[in-house]
């Protein structure tokens, strides 16, 4: 017996718009009847007395955070300014002072109110329900406090310049509606509509909402991580014992240490299959492998600089025919700053593979050099006498534990060309300055020696031969 199909229905398995609409209705039907009965549950053992003393309450808990409130704030900034700003723990006290200065109204106040509250529903016995304005009331300001944690930690995470005023305000709207949501039941419906969903990620399965929970875990312990590192550089940047490089390293290496520990207990909290990162670890190292080359070099070549001290924090260096001060070494690139201001952002790669010269290497300290031109009919030995008194002069920045020296370089056109050298104590702050000081001295001295600086001149000789010419002869 043949079997006859029906003709394939390209609309059989599209929804029909009437039963959306339908589904569309009753959901709203549903949301309202929740509302309603949310408003009913609270409303339905209210009285005015209750009512005016719940008022009464909220305001006396409230006027009475605001004054403990601000006891305690007075306490903590004079805990918090006693003693030296230095060390690790000194930087977790003022964290720790000023995160209580800015949720102590609304933890105090929410307090006060919840144990009023309570001590309405047990010593006068009031329906428990019935405390519905005490309820709402403390569970804004504990709500309040805690946006005020979730704020500071994304401050941790991303930094103050990111999370600007007005990303805190859409920040803060979310938040309040998630709150409303919660407050009505709405937010377990949307949480278990979220976990029955699954999303296939290589070998095992996770829904959005174990997503959503791993996310948020993983920006939390971040931000934790992210402070901690934090404090960890400040309190390294004051130990005096350590070289700028050693300082460097360790930050670096402690801020890894604790982002990728961070990363790991965040997505193991949520009980999260760490196998699944495998997935991604592929892409990473093809990416690394082709076009992240030049990235890779450059922060290992960061770290080696760090660790061989060829190139330090401070020194003086010239690269590619620039000169200036180390001020930063970072993570791709180090930054060489000039006495004009400019910085040039050296990719740390170069700094390993080419000539580098380093003037500060050994000491910082460096000869600077002036020449001069005396007349051939001068006094050479007194103007190499003076040039060398000059060098040896007690100026400051100038390094008198070395001797200067002077000498005569060459025999020019119109002058007998000598030199001087002098220590400076700190090049990198610039020369312009001392070598204009120390050449006036010299011409001062010279003219009250009678010792002529030359410039060129031009002699030009006439002279009369038999056919009646006159060559020209030239003498400079």
């Amino acid at each position: 017996m043949t079997k006859i199909e029906a003709p394939f229905d390209a609309g059989a398995n599209m929804p029909n718009p009437a039963d959306m609409a339908d589904n569309a209705v009753h959901a709203v039907m549903s949301l309202t009847d929740r509302f309603t009965a949310v408003i009913d549950h609270y409303v339905t053992h209210l009285s005015p007395e209750n009512v005016m003393l719940q008022l009464a309450l909220v305001v006396v808990s409230l006027a009475l955070g605001w004054f403990v409130s601000k006891q305690m704030n007075r306490v903590l900034e004079a805990y918090d300014h006693r003693g030296p700003r230095k060390g690790l723990m000194s930087h977790i006290k003022h964290f720790v002072c000023e995160f209580f200065e800015h949720i102590s109204f609304s933890f105090i106040g929410a307090s006060l109110l919840a144990l009023g509250c309570y001590a309405m529903v047990v010593g006068m016995h009031y329906p428990a329900p019935s405390m519905v304005i005490a309820r709402i009331t403390y569970s804004l300001l504990y709500a309040y406090a805690l946006l005020a944690l979730i704020l500071a930690f994304l401050q941790g995470i991303l930094g103050e310049r990111i999370i600007s005023p007005q990303l805190c305000r859409y920040v803060s709207i979310i938040f309040w509606v998630m709150a409303v949501l919660q407050f009505f039941g709405i937010m377990t419906d949307i949480v278990n509509l979220l976990d029955s969903t699954t999303i296939p990620i290589g070998d095992g399965k996770m829904t959005v909402w174990m997503l959503f929970v791993a996310v948020m875990s993983v920006l939390l312990t971040l931000g934790i991580a992210n402070w901690l590192s934090s404090l960890a550089h400040r309190a390294i940047d004051e130990m005096d014992s350590l070289s700028p490089n050693i300082k460097v390293v360790l930050s670096r290496i402690i801020r890894v240490t604790f982002l990728v520990l961070a990363v790991i207990i965040g997505l193991g909290t949520v009980g999260m299959d760490l196998t699944i990162l495998s997935v991604f670890g592929g892409a990473v190292g093809v990416g690394l492998g082709f076009g992240l080359q030049k990235i890779a070099s450059n922060y290992i070549s960061g770290f080696i600089i760090l660790l061989d001290k060829s190139v330090k924090i401070g020194d003086l260096v010239t690269v590619g025919g620039f000169q200036g001060r180390i001020t930063a070494i970072n993570t791709r690139y180090t930054v060489v700053r000039d006495n004009s201001g400019v910085e040039n952002v050296v990719p740390n790669e170069n700094l390993v593979t080419s000539a580098v010269l380093n003037h500060s290497y050994t000491e910082e300290s460096t000869v600077q050099k002036i020449d001069i031109s005396v007349a051939y009919d001068a006094d050479v030995k007194r103007a190499l006498g003076i040039m060398l008194e000059e060098a040896n002069r007690a100026r400051p920045r100038i390094d008198t534990r070395k001797a200067g020296w002077a000498g005569l370089t060459s025999f020019g056109d119109s002058g007998i060309n000598l030199q001087m050298g002098f220590w400076v104590l700190d090049p990198a702050n610039g020369v312009g300055g001392l070598k204009t000081e120390i050449s006036l001295a010299i011409l001062k001295r010279f003219n009250e020696a009678g010792i002529e600086v030359p410039y060129n001149m031009l002699e030009i000789n006439f002279r009369k031969n038999d056919a009646g010419t006159f060559p020209v002869k030239h003498v400079a």
